[in-house]
């Protein structure tokens, strides 16, 4: 039971560290369709996190031990400056039929789960036209940083066409 006497005790308990908000200083886009009219007006790719239940507010395991262990490791908070960041709730994305759902489903089938049934959570790195480049669901910073290292140098071999979404060269 909360008390008087045990409320700050309490309080303190699930208040979020400075540590634990680190990752909010990746300017996170809320939608794939925010991600994608950005990453194209910018000629940026996107890096977008997608996840059962939206990553940005999810109070779920994944939601927040990505949080911890990806989002607010030094390495891919600065390589993240790279790229459009972007966060959507992967149940919606693999479901309708919206523009950027068809995108991300079309997208999500050469990801990692290389099929096109069951979840489609994990990190991806896209062009603004939707071409994948790379992708992995992992809590290892280590192993996404080296997959968005990737997607960003496939990015870079990309011709302009590639890095645009059809119908703005």
């Amino acid at each position: 039971n909360l008390t008087p006497q045990n409320y700050e005790m309490w309080r303190d308990f699930i208040q979020p560290t400075e540590i634990e908000l680190v990752w909010t200083s990746i300017p996170w886009r809320s939608s794939i369709q925010e991600g994608l009219i950005e990453a194209n007006a910018q000629r940026k790719p996107m890096l977008l996190w997608v996840m059962n239940g939206h990553p940005l507010g999810c109070t779920w395991n994944n939601g927040i031990a990505g949080r911890r262990s990806v989002w607010s490791d030094s390495r891919i908070i600065n390589i993240a400056k790279e790229f459009i960041p972007t966060s959507d709730e992967v149940w919606r994305l693999q479901r309708v039929k919206d523009k950027d759902a068809i995108i991300f489903q079309e997208m999500a089938n050469k990801g990692h789960y290389r099929r096109a049934s069951g979840t489609r959570q994990g990190i991806y790195v896209c062009s603004p036209s939707g071409k994948l480049l790379s992708s992995i669901n992992s809590l290892n910073s280590d192993d996404v940083l080296e997959t968005i290292r990737s997607g960003l140098k496939k990015c870079n071999n990309l011709s302009l066409s590639e890095r645009q979404l059809p119908g703005n060269q």
